[in-house]
């Protein structure tokens, strides 16, 4: 219990900083933003529309190499 607990702290804090990383040119946002997705797991619903925003782009792309 203590330990998902605190994998979603971390994971949420890892995120959070990944989008300050985005804003500022210092620090690589993507990096941080990935490991915590990471850290949450496949289970929590934030990576879930994580995985099919990518899913539905992906799509996208292919569709427009396709014309």
């Amino acid at each position: 219990m203590l330990t998902t607990t605190l994998k979603r702290i971390l994971g949420m804090g890892l995120i959070a900083l990944g989008i300050v990383g985005t804003l500022l040119p210092i620090m690589p946002g993507f990096v941080f933003i990935l490991l915590g997705l990471g850290m949450l797991g496949i289970d929590h619903p934030l990576v879930r529309q994580a995985e099919n925003f990518v899913k539905k782009y992906k799509r996208k792309l292919a569709q427009q190499q396709e014309v």
